[in-house]
């Protein structure tokens, strides 16, 4: 699994990202840590969208370690939610546990 994380996010805002208004993320791990980074990069973001599900993340549903590692990992980005400003703006779409 490879995961959006805040060095990538800081390489992307340099790189021209910091004007974006719309933030969509359909199926891509991200780390609470790089959409930090991002809000706080993009003053010009009106909205955040973050669609995942467990595929995303793992292949075996039936495992135990998977499922508790998808867990924490979604449980640590909608905990982003309730953050001043970025809460406002933030929308996480989490598919429960096959």
């Amino acid at each position: 699994m490879c995961e959006l994380n805040d060095d990538d996010a800081t390489a992307l805002c340099r790189s021209g990202l910091n004007n974006l208004s719309v933030l969509e993320l359909n199926g891509t791990p991200v780390t609470p840590r790089a959409i930090q980074v991002i809000y706080k990069s993009c003053r010009h973001l009106k909205k955040i969208l973050i669609v995942l599900s467990f595929a995303d993340y793992y292949d075996d549903p039936k495992n135990k370690n998977q499922r508790k590692e998808y867990s924490k990992k979604t449980q640590a980005l909608q905990a982003l939610q309730s953050k001043a400003g970025l809460g406002h703006i933030l929308k996480i779409d989490v598919a429960p546990l096959p």
